[in-house]
């Protein structure tokens, strides 16, 4: 991922969030009111906080697959 300004991606992400759930939780168009409501409701919510993303810390790297066949930890068909 490129860099970006982060209160740029905190919207991208938000708005995002609600157009996923505005697909993935459906009303019927048979009640246009609760569709209303819905929307206004999730419009009205605030689904990201804050500016900060957090992400998960990179795992340890091991021993590559090469240095892994030369220990015969791993088959050559590797």
């Amino acid at each position: 991922m490129s860099d970006r300004n982060t209160r740029c991606f905190r919207g991208d992400l938000g708005r995002t969030g609600r157009r996923y759930l505005a697909t993935k939780l459906t009303i019927s168009p048979r009640l246009p009111e609760l569709g209303r409501i819905f929307q206004n409701l999730l419009r009205e919510e605030e689904l990201v906080r804050g500016p900060c993303v957090e992400t998960l810390p990179d795992f340890e790297k091991g021993a590559s697959l090469a240095k892994l066949v030369a220990e015969e930890a791993l088959s050559k068909p590797w």
